[in-house]
């Protein structure tokens, strides 16, 4: 009789998870590569076994309101119930903590979308992620507006966040988003990438805020009382060249599929579409 076992991960699981992942697509390589490398995330790794042999993973992510979940299946193990037994795992960890709704991205939309389905993911939007691949961009006399963050402005830039996130999920259809509170929680996470956050000031006021991760724009957000006057526009073309100063050949975003408006800012800077990125969305049954 067929045996599966959800166990934690041990060392010893590092080269076949790799091997399981190889002739996926890469981002799912590199980020399980990533994963690895960093031993703090060696404890949100989860593996099942199928008859003893490593058949599929999870990498769980829990955080006040905001339950990261990536699941990957060896193609010669699907449809034996693995996935699910994982999503299950997955759902009792966040549910321990209280949480209520998890997500999970992926990028092939006929498998990935199907298994979402089955498990009762209940809504699924998409993201782009885009390259520009220019030179440095012209100056903006606005440049002198912008600065690195201060410990101070963490509350100010999180409510800017987190509102104009909430806003634009609206916008495109989440059928049931609430927007996230600031809290203190998030205060370290804020100190910690203090180097690489800019904010734009107008007379005293924050008015955008944005992050650099590696080669990519992170985070970028904009008062949304004050759209259209141009800070969006100001913020990624400071962000792109500090990421072009940085020694890195292109500079990257992610931008969601139905945001037009960001999609119409990022292109007009020089911004291509490389590829394209699902979520899906699953609530935390008591």
């Amino acid at each position: 009789m067929s045996k599966i076992i959800i166990r934690k991960y041990k060392t010893d699981d590092e080269i076949l998870l790799k091997n399981m992942v190889k002739n996926a697509n890469h981002n799912y390589a590199e980020n399980l590569a990533g994963d690895l490398a960093d031993i703090n995330q060696h404890k949100n790794l989860t593996v099942a076994e199928y008859n003893g042999v490593a058949a599929g993973y999870l990498w769980l992510s829990i955080s006040l309101g905001n339950c990261q979940a990536f699941i990957f299946v060896s193609p010669e193990y699907r449809r034996l119930g693995i996935g699910t037994l994982l999503c299950n795992e997955a759902s009792n960890l966040c549910r321990e903590k209280n949480e209520e709704e998890m997500w999970s991205g992926y990028y092939d939309y006929e498998t990935g979308k199907g298994f979402a389905d089955k498990v009762g993911c209940y809504y699924t939007t998409s993201s782009i992620y885009m390259e520009y691949a220019g030179g440095m961009l012209p100056e903006n006399e606005k440049f002198k507006n912008i600065r690195k963050c201060r410990e101070e402005d963490y509350y100010r830039c999180a409510y800017l966040w987190n509102k104009g996130f909430y806003e634009m999920q609206v916008r495109i259809g989440h059928p049931d988003m609430k927007m996230c509170e600031v809290t203190e929680d998030g205060r370290q996470s804020f100190a910690s990438n203090i180097d690489n956050s800019y904010v734009i000031e107008e007379n005293g006021q924050i008015v955008g805020y944005g992050v650099i991760s590696g080669k990519e724009i992170g985070a970028l957000a904009v008062d949304t009382e004050l759209n259209n006057r141009g800070y969006g526009t100001i913020l990624t073309i400071f962000m792109t060249n500090e990421i072009l100063k940085r020694g890195n050949a292109n500079a990257y975003l992610w931008v969601e599929s139905e945001n037009a408006n960001a999609r119409h800012l990022y292109e007009k800077i020089g911004y291509k579409k490389i590829e394209t990125c699902y979520t899906s969305f699953k609530k935390i049954e008591e």
